[in-house]
């Protein structure tokens, strides 16, 4: 009866935890992704970077803006339209940008921003 018993409560151990780990997995995949866009000298914030996701045949999946603290928010479901990479763009001309990894929900892109002279006060020689 003793060893009856202990199956019983290790069953019953077994299929709680179980369905514990059904239930975060549910709960991670409702997660939203978050980029992170920060300058890689200092770490400062990177906003109004345009963040868009490119798909496996080269076209634009989706795009937002970086917020005031540097991160864009995409959805999950870009997960179904087979991403290919995730970029962020701050014009003129900076880009940086990493690979698409299904089931990640953080992406860190680092971006170097220099100074850049404004032409319109540059005076020819």
């Amino acid at each position: 009866m003793a060893i009856f018993l202990a199956l019983s409560m290790l069953h019953l151990a077994c299929c709680a935890a179980s369905t514990h780990a059904i239930a975060r997995v549910e709960a991670s995949e409702a997660t939203p992704i978050q980029v992170f866009v920060f300058q890689s000298a200092d770490h400062s914030y990177v906003p109004g970077a345009r963040v868009f996701v490119v798909g496996a045949n080269g076209r634009e999946l989706f795009s937002t803006l970086s917020d005031a603290s540097g991160v864009a928010t995409l959805p999950v479901s870009l997960e179904d339209l087979q991403p290919r990479y995730v970029f962020a763009e701050l014009p003129p001309f900076y880009v940086t940008g990493a690979p698409w990894t299904n089931g990640s929900r953080e992406y860190n892109l680092p971006m170097q921003v220099i100074g850049t002279v404004d032409r319109a006060t540059v005076k020819a020689q």
